[in-house]
């Protein structure tokens, strides 16, 4: 345990784009992935605010059907990205690529 641990440690693995996830995803398993576009941030927001309205009793639900629209626009628009991060506070962590994943579990032999 780390007796000095600040009140709020900032720690996240790795963080690639849509693109790069899907050329990481394409070399490691073969197939082709590609980002596939849905509409904008903007549109995304009209969408949340509309299922909010048409389903007013989410907001009392453990997961409303809209919470999982607002967390992809929040992690899209990088509102919940972490800065600065303290992954370097632990040097002898090794922090796992989203690489080293998709090799682990969908890797060519």
């Amino acid at each position: 345990m780390d007796a000095n641990t600040p009140r709020f440690l900032r720690i996240a693995g790795d963080q690639p784009s849509a693109r790069e996830l899907a050329a990481v995803a394409s070399e490691v398993t073969g197939n082709r992935f590609r980002p596939l576009w849905a509409g904008s941030l903007g549109m995304l927001g009209m969408m949340i605010k509309v299922a909010r309205t048409i389903a007013p009793g989410g907001e009392k639900e453990l997961y409303p059907a809209w919470q999982g629209m607002q967390y992809m626009r929040n992690m899209l628009d990088g509102r919940a990205k972490l800065e600065p991060l303290d992954n370097d506070r632990y040097p002898a962590i090794h922090w796992t690529t989203v690489r080293e994943v998709l090799k682990r579990h969908f890797g060519r032999p």
